[in-house]
């Protein structure tokens, strides 16, 4: 006789990076930049996101949409200027796209919130989105947007009250982390 076993899948997943902060740079006087520690990790059926001590949790959906959007305003970055803090992955970026997509076919949960696009340049290219997320397993939502440094030229990530900017580089690793722990939560996460 055969014994029923459970075959629900065990999934592990934790990235961890430190990011250099540009929030201070260009304010003032002897301001100079400083380290923070990034972190992405599945935890409790969301993915939880460590940004200089601040937990945001996302479901899968909401990782995708995220990652694309970044991912987005990172190739703009790269396209329009010369001088960018680090180079982005380009490569990677291309995948945050194919990521999306792959989430958003594997994920079962009927929660989904997009980002808005809310800007263009003259010449068509993207600088930022804006939305409202809905906390995992809550009715509540939060506040989030993507955009631009405009003194920096560096990519700024704001969630409910906080304000994170960073290099091309850290955003790329962001926009990776996020793909696969996306994907790696759709296919666990239920509706």
């Amino acid at each position: 006789m055969l014994k029923e076993h459970n075959f629900a899948e065990i999934v592990r997943f934790r990235a961890e990076r430190a990011f250099l902060s540009h929030e201070n740079e260009g304010e003032g006087e002897g301001e100079e930049a400083r380290w923070f520690e990034a972190s992405v990790e599945l935890a409790n059926n969301h993915m939880r996101l460590v940004l200089d001590g601040s937990e945001y949790d996302f479901t899968a959906q909401q990782c995708g949409e995220l990652a694309d959007g970044l991912s987005t305003l990172v190739k703009t970055l790269y396209q329009r200027s010369a001088t960018l803090i680090g180079i982005p992955n380009l490569q990677k970026l291309d995948f945050g796209k194919l990521f999306h997509q792959l989430i958003l076919s594997r994920t079962q949960s009927t929660q989904q919130d997009w980002l808005c696009n809310y800007g263009y340049d003259l010449d068509g290219m993207f600088f930022g989105a804006s939305g409202s997320f809905r906390y995992p397993n809550s009715q509540s939502y939060f506040q989030l947007f993507i955009g631009v440094n405009d003194e920096l030229f560096v990519p700024i990530l704001g969630v409910e009250d906080r304000v994170f900017t960073f290099s091309v580089e850290d955003a790329s690793w962001l926009v990776e982390q996020l793909c696969v722990g996306g994907y790696l939560l759709a296919r666990i996460e239920r509706p």
